[in-house]
């Protein structure tokens, strides 16, 4: 029988810890090792952070990786914090004979969501975040409160009077070419131009029409099949220095017919992996998601 893989999204953030509450002094003390080993001790209870009234999330496990699986960071950890919406039981329809049962779950039960992640340290007050994204997990804010949280708690548990703040923020790619070249197929490509580049004898341009949209779009999509690649990276590299144009989106296409959507004003760096799926449960298995994560460290 063959493997099931599924692709999986991954983004890349960056998080800051400072020390006081003010954003001026980075928390280089911090010790984070010590504060891995308090997560991991927390009993299930205890991991728990709300995020609304219906779901909620807690730490699975944090671990470190071993340092010759990476180069240039201080330390990795590679971890999963798993969620899940709760508060409705109803029937359960099979898909293939169209009949229904009780479901058999609590109330206060709701199917598991994973969000695996590497934590790959510059020096102890910043680190990047390479996140495997779930369309029903938690977003990287949500884990960035979930750190500061128990971050927090540590720090009083400890009895170390310090106070902190953090920030955390999306890494942005800067050649977007990078980004152009990792697709196999580009489709579609929208230009964002000041609507006065066609003059104002063409637009007949008058009181009445100056509060329409600055913006003038052109629409440029390739035929069935064909690539517009080369007319979008001349779009991407003429950006900076054409004050006319306001921004450019691109859609394309990678190998496994994933499609891509973005913004060159400002593209958040982001990756695709390949993951074999558990064909009972249906789950990721995690060694080989740490396999695959731990190479785009």
């Amino acid at each position: 029988m063959a493997v099931e893989k599924t692709p999986k999204k991954i983004t890349y953030h960056i998080y800051n810890l400072y020390e006081g509450l003010n954003i001026e002094n980075s928390f280089e003390d911090f010790d984070f090792p010590d504060f891995a080993n308090f997560l991991n001790s927390l009993n299930d209870e205890d991991r728990k952070m709300p995020i609304s009234d219906k779901k909620f999330c807690a730490l699975d496990f944090i671990e470190t990786i071993e340092p010759r699986y990476f180069q240039g960071r201080q330390k990795c950890y590679f971890g999963m914090i798993k969620s899940a919406s709760f508060g409705t039981k109803k029937n359960l329809i099979d898909s293939v004979t169209n009949t229904e049962r009780e479901n058999p779950k609590q109330l206060t039960e709701g199917e598991k969501e994973e969000n695996y992640f590497v934590l790959a340290f510059k020096d102890n007050s910043e680190f990047e975040i390479i996140m495997q994204n779930t369309h029903l997990g938690i977003t990287s804010n949500h884990f960035k409160n979930y750190l500061d949280k128990f971050i927090y708690r540590y720090l009083s548990v400890k009895q170390i009077e310090q106070e902190f703040n953090t920030e955390i923020g999306d890494i942005i790619i800067d050649d977007p070419n990078e980004l152009i070249a990792q697709l196999d197929r580009i489709i579609e490509c929208k230009v964002y131009m000041d609507k006065e580049v066609l003059g104002s004898q063409f637009l007949g341009l008058s009181n009445r029409t100056v509060q329409v949209k600055k913006d003038l779009i052109i629409d440029v999509k390739a035929d069935t099949m064909m690539n517009i690649r080369d007319f979008a990276k001349d779009v991407a590299t003429n950006i900076a220095s054409n004050t006319n144009i306001s921004k450019v989106w691109i859609c394309g296409k990678d190998n496994d017919k994933n499609e891509h959507k973005f913004f060159i004003e400002r593209i958040i760096k982001t990756n695709h992996i390949k993951v074999i799926i558990d064909p009972t449960t249906k789950a990721i298995v995690k060694d080989l998601m740490k396999k695959e994560m731990i190479k785009l460290i």
